[in-house]
């Protein structure tokens, strides 16, 4: 309404005299430049949500080319609450969890099946303090901690984590066998550095001295982006069978099951659900999810960035082309004597039409370098959500550039035909 009533209220208080003179001369008196500042801020604000879009969706897609340090596709994952009858004693909950594992493995389609405490790149994680060695506890702040995982001996398969050196974790080690763990390489440089860590061992603050027997690849559970600079990095994995039974129920109340599927993930579900209820049918499964859905979860405030900022410069881009059309339309209307004394006077249409079209590329490309500028100030502030690319990217900020100097000349070239189509004795009768 408020940009309504503006130009009612400019012709209402124009001088009716001074509108008829302008009328004889047909040019429009070169007063209707607001309409051309309109414009121009349009194909600003453009030009900085555009340029904001594309460094997210950038960002977005140099993220997902990051090998997070084990292999993504077809992994199901789900929580799963032990029957209650189980619960009550630490051999029980062993006993039940391979029965699980047995049934899950048995689905037609599942490749293998294991169990972890946490999972990378969710919202949670387990820390355990340890030291080198198997010497009495040193001071709290000598105390060094890893990422400590609890698993069952198939989770290497089912992540398909890149074993370095030595062996992962087999059936055998249970509490029958010297406690063991897996280190990865990042660890093992941090610990032994130059050394060759398997064999040795380390003492972890529950569980006591452990003997390393494999190395793995580093996995990114903080983050595709921020993992590199977190301050626990390290990993530790420890067999569930070997958690003594102090800690068994505490240990496997937030345990996952994981799957490696051949075909689609979620296509297994129902099929997960039966087999874990098992005779009892009193083991639920909960917070289904597949591995990729938890890396997306993990994106998921670049990406909710990334779709306003599309959304908003597809609507900024919709509005700078209309408004770049209107006002060409609308000049062209206004200047139809003017064009047809041009053409009386020998002026051929590809130079009638370079003219429109120079008037509003003139209009575009004042806008295109404001909002250039402003875009260079702005795009600092996303800096933080930003991965792999500079706020003042050149490819981005050129891609924009010539996206929205395409549109701007389509914008302009269609009323320019039409102006150019004006015939010339016609137009002379235009008044």
């Amino acid at each position: 309404m408020l940009f309504g009533l503006a130009p009612a209220l400019h012709g209402a208080n124009a001088n009716p005299q001074e509108c008829l003179k302008e009328g004889t001369r047909g040019a429009g008196g070169g007063r209707h430049r607001a309409e051309g500042v309109f414009v121009a801020v349009e194909v600003g604000l453009a030009v900085i949500l555009l340029t904001g879009a594309g460094l997210m969706i950038e960002s977005l897609w140099r993220l997902w080319q990051i090998d997070p340090g084990f292999n993504t596709r077809h992994i199901l994952t789900t929580k799963v609450a032990l029957s209650p009858r189980v619960m009550a004693s630490p051999p029980g909950i062993r006993l039940a969890y391979q029965q699980l594992l047995e049934r899950v493995a048995a689905i037609p389609g599942t490749r293998s099946a294991a169990i972890t405490s946490v999972v990378p790149l969710s919202e949670n994680d387990s820390e355990m303090p340890f030291w080198p060695g198997t010497g009495p506890q040193p001071p709290q702040d000598r105390l060094k901690s890893a990422m400590f995982y609890i698993v069952t001996p198939d989770y290497s398969s089912v992540m398909q984590i890149p074993l370095r050196r030595g062996r992962f974790f087999t059936d055998r080690d249970d509490l029958a066998s010297p406690p063991v763990a897996v280190i990865d390489d990042i660890l093992a440089r941090h610990i032994f550095p130059g050394r060759d860590p398997i064999g040795r061992q380390i003492s972890l603050m529950a569980v006591g001295p452990v003997q390393i027997v494999g190395v793995v690849g580093h996995v990114k559970h903080w983050g595709l982006d921020n993992d590199d600079t977190a301050k626990i990095r390290g990993q530790i994995y420890f067999p569930v069978m070997q958690v003594p039974d102090k800690f068994m129920s505490e240990a496997v109340a937030g345990l996952t099951l994981m799957l490696r599927t051949g075909p689609e993930p979620l296509s297994l579900v129902s099929a997960v659900r039966a087999q874990v209820a098992g005779p009892t049918q009193d083991q639920p499964i909960y917070a289904v999810r597949t591995m990729e859905q938890i890396i997306s979860g993990s994106l998921a405030e670049r990406r909710f960035t990334m779709l306003l900022l599309i959304v908003f410069a597809a609507t900024a881009l919709l509005l700078a082309a209309v408004g770049i059309y209107g006002v060409m339309s609308y000049a062209v209307t206004r200047r139809t004597h003017e064009l047809g004394i041009r053409a009386a006077l020998g002026a051929s249409r590809r130079e009638v039409v370079g003219l429109v079209v120079r008037q509003g590329m003139r209009l575009a490309a004042v806008g295109m370098a404001a909002g250039l500028v402003a875009a260079l100030a702005l795009t600092r502030f996303l800096a933080d959500l930003l991965y792999g690319v500079r706020p003042a990217d050149p490819a981005t900020l050129a891609a924009v550039t010539l996206l929205l100097g395409g549109i701007a000349l389509l914008a302009c070239y269609i009323p320019a035909r039409r102006a150019a189509a004006v015939d010339a004795v016609v137009a002379l009768r235009c008044e």
